[in-house]
């Protein structure tokens, strides 16, 4: 069964998934604004999370270590 406000009508298709889209990435961002602004609100999770990553992750507490290094370590 179709929709019949849709049919015949690919601008209003596009514009409807242009939507979805616009909107899940805007929940993206601001679902990772709030997770940096709580870790930086507590520091005992912080350093939880920041342990947590050192364990599988040798480079992430080597102070001599780039982002790029960390980057191939986790295959990016």
């Amino acid at each position: 069964m179709s929709d019949p406000l849709f049919e015949g009508n690919i601008n209003m298709i596009i514009d409807e998934c242009l939507t979805f889209f616009f909107a899940g990435q805007q929940t993206t961002a601001v679902s990772t604004a709030n997770a940096l602004c709580y870790l930086i609100m507590n520091p005992k999770i912080e350093k939880r999370l920041r342990d947590a990553l050192a364990i599988n992750y040798r480079s992430f507490n080597d102070k001599s270590s780039t982002v790029e290094d960390l980057c191939r370590e986790m295959k990016f």
